[in-house]
C-alpha cells in the first residue's frame, strides 16, 4: 500500500486554511494520486481522468485545482499536473519495503552471532532417499557455566570436580549413551545428595547415580 506524508504545519498555513473543504480534499486526493503513480510528484493524467478516479465531479476538480495552481500548491502542464515541492517533502528513504529488509537484514546477523550449547550441524544420514537431516550436536559446558548453574540452585556441587568426571566418562551415561542435557544430570546428583566433595575436598563418593534420559 502506497503512503506519503502529511505535515501538521498546515493547520497554520494561510494557503491551505482559505481553502474551501471541497479544494482541501481535492489536495489531499492528488497527494495520494501522486503518490499512487511514483513518478516523484508527477500525475500523468488528465483533469477528467483524476475525476473519474478519486470519484468526483470534474467541474469541482478542475475548479480546486484551479485555485491550487494559483496558489502554487500544483503545476499545471499539458495533461499533467505537479506537486510543488514533492521532493522536498517526499523523501526517497520513506521506502517502506527497503527499511523492512534492512531491518530484517539486521536482524538475521544479530541472530547468527548468538551463541548456544547446542549446535545445529547438517550430516549425512543413511536413509533409503539420502536426504539431509539436521541433527543437534552436544557441546560439553565450561567451568564457568556449570559454576553459574551450581551457584544459582545453591546445590554445593564442585563444577571442576563434575566437569572431570565427565570429560573421563566422555560425557557418556553409565549406559553409554551421550549426554544431551547436562543440567538434567547436575539436577540428579542434587537430588542423590552428591555434590563431588565432602566439604574439604578431600573424598568422593564412589558411586554417582546420573540422569537417565526418556526412552
Amino acid at each position: 500500500m502506497q503512503w506519503f506524508r502529511v505535515y501538521s504545519e498546515i493547520i497554520d498555513d494561510p494557503k491551505m486554511a482559505k481553502m474551501n473543504n471541497e479544494t482541501f480534499r481535492v489536495f489531499i486526493y492528488l497527494l495520494a494520486v501522486a503518490s499512487e503513480e511514483g513518478k516523484d510528484g508527477e500525475i500523468d493524467m488528465t483533469p477528467d481522468d483524476i475525476a473519474w478516479r478519486v470519484r468526483m465531479p470534474a467541474a469541482t476538480l478542475i475548479t480546486a485545482i484551479k485555485y491550487l495552481s494559483e496558489n502554487n500548491i500544483v503545476q499545471t502542464l499539458e495533461n499533467k499536473i505537479l506537486i510543488t515541492n514533492w521532493k522536498k517533502r517526499q523523501f526517497s528513504s520513506d521506502n517502506v519495503s527497503a527499511r523492512v529488509k534492512r531491518f530484517r537484514n539486521k536482524q538475521c546477523n544479530v541472530s547468527s552471532n548468538v551463541s548456544s550449547n547446542v549446535i545445529d550441524t547438517d550430516t549425512d544420514t543413511d536413509t533409503d532417499t539420502d536426504t539431509e537431516k539436521k541433527r543437534r550436536v552436544f557441546a560439553p559446558p565450561s567451568v564457568e557455566e556449570i559454576s553459574d548453574y551450581c551457584n544459582e540452585r545453591r546445590n554445593n556441587i564442585d563444577a571442576d570436580y563434575f566437569i572431570d568426571y565427565q570429560n573421563a566418562r566422555d560425557w557418556k551415561l553409565k549406559g553409554g549413551q551421550k549426554i544431551k542435557d547436562w543440567k538434567a544430570v547436575i539436577r540428579t546428583w542434587e537430588k542423590n545428595n552428591y555434590s563431588g566433595n565432602n566439604g574439604n575436598g578431600s573424598s568422593r563418593k564412589k558411586e554417582v547415580y546420573e540422569y537417565e534420559p526418556n526412552n
